[in-house]
């Protein structure tokens, strides 16, 4: 069995290990990118705030994504419970905080097909198109048995293989898992009438609908609800689910039709209790999976990836030391952390039927409606536009 030997592995080709592997190589370093290519027909979309895009447009991609990407400068948030005590309708504009926009809506079979491009195109980016079979890690070195028959060693792996991270399991990283009583909806969809480069989430009993643009009169879908009720709601004939969808979102958009395939998977939240560990290093869904809210998904791994680089910068020497792998896990164990609660809090809330919480809910969104200096410091801080003032780390 022949050995290969990097000082830097990623395992794992989605939108998170690709831009990993491109922002190593922006500073000059070699880096190893194990898996096989992503499905580029992927229907779904992603939603990055410009701090992300600012980080994309370092990485030389952004030009290329903008054809694709939709510009989101409104959302809006919408009560359409049945409860007595019901909130105001809030929107959010990105001209409150000087900003043209939040950020853009890109399709991921755009987004995986022009971030593999240019990693095809760096050279400091060598692919290799194998699994991993097995880890493991004696005397302060990490191995790995690849699908090809060869074995890697690296001194620094990047576990960025999704939800179910293998690499996470099989070197001993522990997860809290917990499952919520949702299941997401995800589709594209027209529509009749302009969104005018604004999203509207639509909260209810059991969850939210959130439509966010797409490029034209398209838009993506998603609507979480009861696994009981989306059996459902799956199981309606196209035309009967179009009519669904245009009587939840009181036709705001006209006539909708949604484009197949639709799509469906349980809402559960993943964390690692911790995100690093001996020469391991814990990116995207493998460091963390959250319900879809507040689009965190890929932002909050771009913030890994800016910490990745960050950490890697602390030893020249051994990307994989102590020193680089613990400082990894305390530089982003506050911000995963206060994520997840964050948005672990704001579904919780939509699906409390306790009056007190649902009387703070109510008057949080007033106060988010009627004071207007409230709202800009709440936009701003889920923007992460203070978490993204140390720009200095990827220059």
């Amino acid at each position: 069995m022949s050995l290969i030997q990097c000082n830097i592995a990623i395992v794992g080709c989605g939108p998170s290990g690709m831009l990993a592997a491109l922002r190593i190589a922006y500073s000059q370093k070699e880096v190893l990118l194990v898996g096989f290519e992503r499905n580029t027909s992927d229907v779904r979309t992603t939603a990055l705030m410009m701090p992300s895009i600012r980080i994309l447009e370092t990485l030389g991609v952004w030009h290329k994504l903008f054809k694709h990407a939709a510009p989101l400068s409104m959302i809006g948030i919408i009560d359409r419970t049945n409860r007595i005590l019901r909130s105001p309708v809030v929107n959010f504009l990105a001209s409150e905080i000087e900003e043209e926009v939040f950020g853009y809506n890109i399709p991921n079979d755009a987004l995986n097909a022009i971030l593999y491009e240019a990693v095809l195109q760096s050279p400091n980016i060598h692919r290799i198109r194998a699994t991993v079979k097995s880890y493991s890690y004696k005397n302060k070195v990490l191995e790995m048995i690849l699908s090809n028959e060869k074995k890697l060693r690296a001194r620094l792996l990047v576990a960025a293989d999704g939800r179910c991270s293998f690499a996470r399991k099989a070197l001993g990283i522990t997860s809290l898992i917990y499952s919520y009583p949702q299941k997401a909806i995800i589709s594209n969809f027209s529509h009749s009438l302009s969104h005018a480069n604004s999203s509207t989430e639509l909260h209810m009993e059991d969850g939210y609908l959130t439509q966010i643009p797409l490029q034209g009169k398209r838009s993506s879908l998603v609507w979480v609800m009861s696994p009981e009720r989306a059996e459902k709601v799956l199981s309606l004939s196209r035309d009967l689910l179009n009519r669904e969808v245009e009587s939840y979102m009181s036709s705001i958009l006209g006539e909708v039709s949604l484009e197949p395939p639709i799509q469906s998977h349980i809402i559960e939240s993943v964390l690692p209790k911790r995100f690093s560990a001996d020469r391991v290093i814990l990116i995207g869904e493998a460091a963390h999976v959250l319900p879809p809210i507040g689009a965190q998904g890929l932002n909050l791994g771009i913030r890994d990836i800016v910490d990745l680089s960050f950490s890697i910068a602390l030893d020249n020497n051994d990307p994989g030391s102590d020193r680089v792998v613990s400082f990894y896990n305390r530089r982003r164990k506050m911000d995963i952390l206060m994520t997840a609660n964050f948005v672990d809090v704001l579904n919780r809330t939509l699906l409390s039927s306790c009056f007190p919480i649902k009387f703070l809910r109510c008057a949080g969104l007033y106060l988010l409606k009627g004071f207007s200096p409230l709202r800009v410091f709440v936009m701003r801080e889920r923007m992460d536009l203070c978490n993204f003032s140390y720009f200095s780390c990827i220059k």
